[in-house]
């Protein structure tokens, strides 16, 4: 990026893989980077909730980390549902952040 400019950035949304497939996982992000490259961008993005198993299949790559704070309620005091929604991986679009 350069000086007042704003940076470029691409966006990997709705990255679903079988985790046995580890190749295929670096294919596609080999891929986006190639991509990035060729349009001039500054940065690829992906966004990871803290207990998405992908997380550590990014460890080996050059990165920066930005941590995020979720909250959570229900207008009708559903605990069960609440509950539910915490034990999973919400997904979360970190692009429009």
């Amino acid at each position: 990026p350069t000086l007042n400019q704003p940076v470029k950035m691409i966006y990997i949304k709705y990255l679903a893989i079988n985790l046995s497939e580890k190749k295929a996982l670096k294919l596609l992000i080999d891929h986006a980077r190639n991509i990035a490259y060729n349009k001039s961008y500054s940065f690829v993005s992906i966004g990871c909730h803290e207990k998405d198993p992908l997380q550590k299949h990014f460890s080996k790559i050059l990165k920066f980390t930005f941590s995020s704070i979720g909250m959570l309620t229900s207008l009708k005091n559903n605990q069960n549902l609440i509950d539910k929604v915490k034990s999973g991986i919400p997904y979360e679009d970190f692009s429009l952040v």
